[in-house]
């Protein structure tokens, strides 16, 4: 995520899906180092805050997803 995006990404954009009732799972890829931010709505419409980095499984259950991070930056140039 460019710095000059990553404010706006977290905080207008993001309130501005909130108002999306369907939306259960909002994910931020971070582009220089291997980490996922993950907001999930929880049973009492909370977002709740989880990250993911190296060694872990992602999981997005609202579109039953689950792979290890590796995989996702496999092919992003200087992330071993």
């Amino acid at each position: 995520m460019f710095p000059r995006t990553a404010n706006f990404d977290r905080g207008g954009k993001f309130a501005d899906y909130q108002t999306a009732t369907s939306l259960q799972e909002y994910l931020l890829v971070t582009q220089s180092q291997m980490s996922i931010e993950c907001f999930r709505k929880n049973e009492q419409l909370i977002w709740i805050y989880q990250t993911y980095n190296r060694g872990e499984k992602v999981n997005c259950a609202s579109v039953n997803f689950n792979c290890q991070i590796e995989l996702i930056y496999q092919k992003v140039p200087g992330i071993n």
